[in-house]
């Protein structure tokens, strides 16, 4: 049986849905060190290297699954205090991350009114940010309004492209 394809990106399931996503979020966050403090970021990272940061983190978050929904809304949740969508991954953006990751299907949504009936799993991601100690993006697997983890995560820089090097726990790690 093959597996359930991944969505990428942030899943518009209205106001209910997320405000229960924003709630499981931020309860989840309670163990770390309460770096949800209204600091505003900035988005960091443009061009070329924008779209490998995202490729690299969508395949971690992807792992060995080939059929991928990519919502082209990208929208905080923990870096930010308050949920916003600031960013979206344009036609052209598109076309160049599926450029990125070959051997993966990628069908691009912009709300989840677009998102398939059955069973699948969601990959939720943010605008990159820049911090002192380097590139963080917010990911996150969700199979369902009460189902999910996810974390920001830390990207380097390697002569390949960029690689996700693991979780900033600063910003605690969500379970649903």
């Amino acid at each position: 049986m093959p597996s359930p394809p991944i969505i990428a990106g942030v899943k518009g399931t209205g106001a209910l849905g997320r405000m229960l996503a924003l709630t499981f979020f931020l309860a989840a966050c309670t163990g770390g060190s309460g770096r949800v403090d209204g600091t505003h970021h900035t988005p960091a990272v443009s061009g070329p290297a924008r779209l490998d940061a995202y490729a690299a983190l969508i395949s971690h978050l992807a792992g060995h699954r080939s059929h991928l929904y990519v919502n082209t809304r990208l929208c905080y949740e923990l870096l930010e205090t308050t949920y916003s969508c600031p960013d979206r991954l344009d036609h052209a953006d598109q076309r160049q991350l599926s450029a990125r990751l070959p051997g993966r299907k990628i069908d691009f949504v912009a709300k989840a009114s677009s998102m398939p009936f059955e069973p699948y799993l969601e990959i939720v991601m943010s605008p990159i940010v820049l911090e002192a100690a380097g590139l963080r993006v917010e990911g996150g697997v969700v199979c369902g309004a009460l189902c999910g983890e996810g974390s920001v995560y830390v990207l380097v820089h390697t002569r390949n492209g960029f690689q996700v090097r693991g979780e900033d726990g600063s910003y605690g790690h969500w379970r649903a």
